[in-house]
C-alpha cells in the first residue's frame, strides 16, 4: 500500500494531507509565507508526519498544486530534497482530460484541480465555486469542457479592504449574521459580507444557468468559507470543502 502526501499551496493557506492508499491519515493547515525556504517547510512537514511515526521516506507519492509561483519552486526543491518519492506539479499543462477554448495559461492550478474534481467526482456538468482569498466561479462540462470561470474578491479580503479604508468599521470575526439589516456595525458587516456574498453566489449562478440552458447543471461550493456562506444559499447543491484534496488524490493515484 502507497502513502501519498498532497498540498494545496493558497494564497493565505497551504492545506497537506498524508494519505495511504484512499485513506486520510492527516490533514492539516500551514500559513503561506513565500519567504521561508524549501528546508523550514521539510522541517515543519516531518513535524507533522512525526506523531504518527511515519519517516518521511514511506512517502511514495507527492502531489501539489500552487497559486504561488514562488512556493511552486520552494516545494519542487523540497519534494527532490527532502523525499525520495515520485513527484508532480499540477498546472494547466497537466493532461486531465479538460479542453479549452482558449489559452489556458492564464488559470491557476486551484481552478485546474476544482475543473477536474468536479468532473470526475460528480460526472456531471459542473459550477463549481472556491471561497478562499478570491471567490471563483466555473463551469465545467462531464464532457471535459471548461467554459471559464470569474473571479471576484473572497469575503475576508472584502471585509480587510472595507475596514483598512473606513476609519469606523472595525475588523471583525466572520460568522453567520443574526438579521438581515444590522442594528450596529458589525451586524451591519456581517450581514453586507456574508449574506451580500451569498446572494451574489446565487444570482451569478442563475445567469450562468440562463445561459446555457440545454445543460443539467450541478453546483458545487469548496473552500475554507464554503460551509459558512453557502449553508443557505438555494443555487448550492452540494458544500465539499475537501474538493481540491480529493482531485489532488485522484491525480495522485491515476496520474503519478
Amino acid at each position: 500500500m502507497g502513502f501519498n502526501l498532497l498540498f494545496d499551496i493558497g494564497n493565505s493557506n497551504i492545506v497537506g494531507a498524508l494519505y495511504q492508499d484512499k485513506n486520510r491519515i492527516h490533514q492539516w493547515r500551514m500559513t503561506t509565507d513565500p519567504t521561508q525556504e524549501a528546508a523550514t517547510y521539510c522541517r515543519v512537514i516531518m513535524q507533522q508526519l512525526q506523531p504518527f511515526k511515519f519517516p518521511g521516506n514511506h512517502i511514495s507519492r507527492i502531489v501539489f498544486s500552487s497559486v504561488v509561483p514562488a512556493l511552486s519552486r520552494i516545494f519542487s526543491r523540497l519534494c527532490s530534497s527532502c523525499f525520495s518519492a515520485s513527484w508532480m506539479e499540477v498546472t494547466y499543462a497537466t493532461p486531465l482530460g479538460l479542453r479549452f477554448s482558449a489559452d489556458p495559461s492564464y488559470l491557476g492550478a486551484d481552478l485546474i484541480v476544482n475543473a477536474y474534481a468536479a468532473r470526475e467526482l460528480y460526472q456531471r456538468d459542473c459550477i463549481v465555486t472556491d471561497l478562499g482569498t478570491a471567490t471563483t466561479i466555473q463551469l465545467v462540462g462531464k464532457d471535459g469542457d471548461f467554459f471559464g470561470t470569474a473571479i471576484l474578491p473572497g469575503v475576508k479580503t472584502g471585509c480587510d479592504s472595507i475596514t483598512q479604508r473606513a476609519a469606523k468599521l472595525q475588523n471583525i470575526t466572520l460568522r453567520q449574521p443574526r438579521h438581515l439589516l444590522g442594528l450596529n456595525t458589525e451586524d451591519a458587516l456581517l450581514s453586507g459580507s456574508i449574506t451580500g456574498h451569498r446572494l451574489l453566489l446565487d444570482g451569478f449562478i442563475r445567469e450562468i444557468k440562463a445561459a446555457y440552458p440545454t445543460r443539467s447543471i450541478y453546483t458545487v461550493a469548496t473552500g475554507g468559507l464554503a460551509p459558512l456562506i453557502c449553508a443557505n444559499a438555494q443555487e448550492i447543491d452540494t458544500i465539499n470543502p475537501d474538493l481540491m484534496i480529493e482531485g489532488l488524490l485522484k491525480i495522485c493515484i491515476e496520474k503519478l
